[in-house]
């Protein structure tokens, strides 16, 4: 990740690119895993994270490419940065079954290193009624607060 920006700015200081940069506005690699019951094997199409002072926000694009298991919670895990608390996330997130269904929803916090997602279409945790497959797309950003 980007140094964070420790010098502070003053009065009447020009705002450059460096100091930006300096800031943490660099967007980094990441590896979410996508669990549902276990580790669902996936590739990871595009992830990043970046972080400014406390403020996270991690977006993911995931397809995946075995099944996962039936009616257990679909959750990331290894998010890029510990959060502050347990259920302290927000964020949004679709998924595409297959080709046949979209679902929509938002994201909770699990744990301090892993997220949740309620589902819209539900009203339950995501995964309650859908079970992940090859050919599935899952996208998705959170937003919390560093540990």
């Amino acid at each position: 990740m980007a140094t964070q920006y420790t010098a502070g700015i003053t009065q009447g200081q020009n705002w450059t690119a460096d100091i930006a940069n300096q800031i943490g506005a660099a967007w980094e690699p990441w590896t979410p895993q996508f669990w549902q019951g276990a580790n669902v094997a996936s590739t990871v199409e595009y992830s990043k994270y970046t972080r400014i002072n406390k403020l996270v926000i991690a977006t993911a694009s995931i397809s995946i490419t075995a099944a996962g298991t039936a009616g257990t919670q679909i959750q990331i895990r290894n998010l890029p940065i510990t959060s502050t608390a347990a259920r302290s996330m927000g964020g949004s997130w679709v998924y595409l079954d297959s080709g046949v269904a979209w679902y929509a929803g938002s994201v909770y916090g699990e744990t301090t290193t892993s997220a949740g997602f309620y589902a819209q279409n539900t009203g339950n945790w995501f995964g309650a009624s859908t079970t992940a497959a090859s050919g599935d797309l899952f996208r998705f950003q959170i937003i919390y607060e560093a540990a």
